[in-house]
């Protein structure tokens, strides 16, 4: 139902001792006070189905005659009426006063009715009105000329703006009430457009001076005389826009929280995994160096040890990063069988120690090349697959890739990760999905993990629209599965070129190492020098400026977090340096950071790629030859 604004609420108020009713332009009632249903019998209901002019007769005057005498807004006409009860009886006279209304977008009329009585003026009428009015609402209602002159003020008005008396406020022009008095001006103009002003918020001031927000409603009316009033319904709504207030404020906290998180998330990522990428590197350099066979195990525990210090590492951050919404899902293609190949063989390693069975079962009808995130897919993988192996004392572990539906240009594909270890309770299924928590305080103790594994894949296959799904049986083991749409490519597309890390050459090559952190520079350095580069570090941003300046170099590996200047400022003024364009001298970033942002960052301040770290071999070398080597087909 439409909002009257004033006009309901001045129903509401009076419709217990005054009859009342609002019709719509077709003359149907649509409102109808308490009192004019007990004077005439009629329900709300009753009055909605039938024709107002089977009810009110006037003498001369047909209803539509009456009713359309008084359509121009503004105008108000008392006309004398009959009402024709529901029950028999005796026809009641009464005065009919009709004031038309606008309530955008349609006409209504305000009919007000007095009962004639010999002893009772209309004037009186007027007065027991505004004394009910006075009694009932604590909305201040108010008439004011066009000058701003108060004519009428109820007590609650009055109250609200902290006079004592109406002779006091009949004193005040309205202009005086408004903390901006041009205010008025304003809406004094939209009345004379429109004729009226629903829920207007306005500034307004007391008599002692202090302000508050008053809810504004308003109509122009032009009595009998031609005069133009202004009547209208005023609500003080100072608590509410307090609480508005408040919450913009808890807003703005909230936001400074997240960007501080942010910024945390940043700074641990760099600090966490920056010494992470040194003991990692350090390692694969001395089982590289042909150790001595007793520092074999040593250095693989080490290794071990560092790569698992990593993966709760990772988890940590990754949530952090789900849980502020910075990851978003690429659409990218990748050969989906060589992924999950490559993903099963990195695990044969460990599930052999345990003299477990891993066992790979791909459908012979899955497509080779698909679109989507290949690095969460891994992740999601990864997360399942180690859950399985730390699970499991002995038998299988099962992957399987299954093609539900295949069309043209996309394919619905169902992975499964299928254990026989320990198994879970059913009671403790839902719980396995909640943060930090596994099936019982006796599997960390024991089997160790942050409990962050299955909520984050979880999370994951949610930014997919997808699902995780597990069947479990205590010692029996579990299955866990989700399904995935996927597009489809015709085409195999290039990848990175990879080289056995003993063989890979880059002799003659020159290349900058931009790094404030001395081990890693050292790491770095043992590698390229490996590999046959020359390498030459510096310590910020602004040395690598000026070391490009006056030196010729193949390719700038920019660490992104240093002291005087950080790598996207350097790399922005490199590039507006002569010859150093991104063809001619490539810059590949090296960052520890969390955040989905370094990657657009990177790009703008015109790097060709990045490398995160903790970085193996490997990863370093794939990364630096897509830029320096002529790999042929």
């Amino acid at each position: 139902m439409s909002d009257f604004g004033p006009y309901k609420v001045w129903l509401d108020a009076t419709g217990v001792t005054v009859p009342q009713v609002i019709v719509n332009e077709k003359k149907k009632v649509v409102l109808a006070s308490k009192r004019f249903s007990e004077i005439s019998g009629y329900s709300l209901e009753d009055l909605q189905k039938a024709q107002l002019d089977t009810i009110l007769e006037h003498e001369n005057l047909t209803w539509e005659e009456m009713v359309n005498r008084c359509q121009i807004v503004g105008q108000r006409t008392t006309l004398p009426v009959s009402l024709r009860p529901k029950i028999d009886g005796p026809k009641l006279w009464l005065k009919m006063s009709v004031i038309p209304v606008e309530v955008a977008p349609s006409q209504y009329c305000v009919l007000t009715f007095e009962i004639e009585h010999d002893s009772q003026s209309f004037d009186t009428y007027e007065s027991e009105l505004l004394k009910a009015i006075n009694r009932n609402l604590k909305e201040g209602l108010y008439r004011t000329q066009k000058s701003g002159k108060m004519v009428y003020a109820n007590e609650a008005f009055v109250k609200m703006f902290g006079y004592e008396t109406v002779a006091e406020m009949m004193e005040v022009n309205s202009s005086d009430l408004y903390v901006e008095p041009e205010k008025r001006g304003e809406l004094q103009a939209k009345m004379e457009f429109e004729g009226f002003v629903t829920n207007l918020e306005v500034l307004l001031k007391r008599k002692n001076g202090s302000i508050f927000w008053g809810l504004l409603s308003t109509s122009k009316t032009i009595d009998d005389q031609g005069v133009i009033h202004y009547d209208g319904a005023l609500r003080d709504i100072s608590s509410l826009k307090e609480i508005e207030q408040q919450l913009k404020i808890e807003k703005q906290k909230a936001e400074q929280a997240s960007t501080a998180k942010e910024l945390f998330l940043s700074t641990m990522s760099h600090e966490l995994r920056t010494p992470m990428n040194a003991v990692i590197g350090m390692t694969h350099l001395l089982l590289a160096e042909d150790p001595k066979v007793e520092q074999v195990d040593n250095l693989k525990t080490l290794q071990f040890s560092a790569e698992n210090l990593l993966h709760i590492i990772n988890d940590i951050l990754d949530f952090s990063k789900i849980e502020a919404g910075k990851i978003e899902l690429e659409n990218e293609n990748f050969a989906i069988q060589n992924l999950v190949s490559n993903t099963v063989e990195a695990f044969k390693l460990k599930a052999k120690g345990k003299n477990i069975s891993l066992i790979l079962d791909i459908d012979e009808n899955c497509p080779e090349n698909v679109l989507g995130d290949s690095t969460r897919l891994a992740q999601i993988l990864n997360n399942l697959i180690s859950n399985a192996l730390k699970f499991t004392y002995h038998g299988t572990v099962t992957v399987s890739v299954k093609v539900l539906e295949k069309g043209e240009d996309s394919c619905r594909v169902k992975f499964s990760v299928k254990d026989t270890g320990i198994g879970i309770p059913q009671n403790k299924l839902a719980a396995i999905f909640s943060l930090f928590t596994q099936a019982s305080s006796s599997t960390t103790r024991k089997f160790g993990g942050t409990g962050l594994g299955l909520t984050i894949t979880k999370r994951l296959l949610e930014l997919y629209g997808s699902s995780l799904e597990v069947e479990s049986q205590p010692g029996f083991g579990s299955d866990f599965n989700f399904e995935l749409n996927m597009g489809m490519v015709n085409r195999i597309e290039k990848g990175s070129p990879h080289f056995d890390i003993l063989d890979a050459k880059l002799s003659g090559k020159r290349i900058l190492i931009s790094e404030d952190n001395e081990v890693n520079q050292l790491l770095v350095q043992k590698f390229l020098t490996m590999w046959g580069a020359e390498s030459t570090t510096v310590s910020n941003g602004a040395e690598a400026v000026e070391m490009v300046k006056s030196h010729t170099f193949d390719l700038v590996l920019m660490d992104l977090q240093m002291p005087v200047m950080d790598g996207y400022m350097a790399s922005s003024l490199i590039r507006e340096l002569p010859g150093c364009s991104k063809e001619e001298l490539p810059i590949i970033a090296v960052t520890a950071s969390a955040l989905l942002e370094v990657r657009r960052r990177v790009l703008e301040a015109g790097m060709n790629d990045y490398v995160s770290k903790p970085f193996s071999p490997e990863q370093l070398f794939d990364r630096i030859s897509l830029f320096l080597l002529d790999v042929k087909e």
